[in-house]
């Protein structure tokens, strides 16, 4: 099934402040997103309001036309357990009921796309941070979402980790949606089919918010 995701007249308060405004987009896959701005921009309340972890905006409708647990989102610092990293990557299919001999191909799989293999039975919490960022992101892919949003995948990666990480994601538009949201435009241009820019809370050329939305 084709995701999309359709925004109309949303403006979305934390706090008694307006930190989101957007009057009108569409974002459909499969393909590479960016969320390109500053600090305070939006990026992150966008991509939890997409997720569902904010609930539905205040105001205005946000539609994602994918089954419930079909999108998932990994935070800028993703939580690891305290497992290895192919425990890390099994939690979502064992929750959900997957038997062991597929749960174990499906880890197998995921761990060669995210160039883990010999990371498997590592502890997941010892290893670098880029390293740790493509766990998270491999728990995701485990479970299969047609929709798959990354808060800020590149922050503070060494050149390796980045390399790798471009190579990933590259790889995973053919199959879902991905949005990713990052400070850097010029890596957004290089690898997303699309690039959508907000400030002080707002697409670039939708109205601004009443109040300065802080950092969100």
């Amino acid at each position: 099934m084709k995701a999309a995701c359709h925004i109309r007249g949303l403006r979305h308060e934390l706090g008694g402040r307006r930190v989101l405004t957007i009057g009108h987009l569409d974002i459909e896959g499969p393909g590479l997103v960016a969320l390109v701005g500053p600090n305070g921009a939006g990026k992150t309340t966008l991509l939890r309001l997409l997720s569902g972890r904010l609930g539905t905006p205040l105001h205005g409708t946000l539609d994602v036309n994918v089954p419930v647990r079909g999108v998932v989102l990994v935070d800028q610092s993703p939580y690891l357990f305290s497992s290895t990293v192919a425990g890390n990557v099994a939690y979502g299919l064992k929750a959900r009921g997957v038997p062991p001999a597929e749960c174990r191909e499906r880890v197998e799989q995921v761990l060669r796309e995210a160039s883990l293999s010999h990371l498997a039975e590592r502890p997941a919490r010892q290893l670098s941070g880029g390293e740790q960022h493509r766990v998270a992101i491999a728990r995701a892919l485990a479970v299969d979402p047609p929709i798959l949003l990354l808060d800020e995948p590149d922050s503070g990666l060494d050149m390796q980790s980045g390399v790798i990480l471009e190579r990933l994601m590259t790889h995973l538009k053919a199959a879902r949606l991905v949005v990713f949201s990052t400070h850097d435009r010029a890596r957004a241009e290089r690898l997303a089919d699309r690039v959508v820019a907000l400030a002080g809370g707002a697409l670039e050329g939708d109205p601004r918010p009443l109040s300065p939305p802080g950092r969100v």
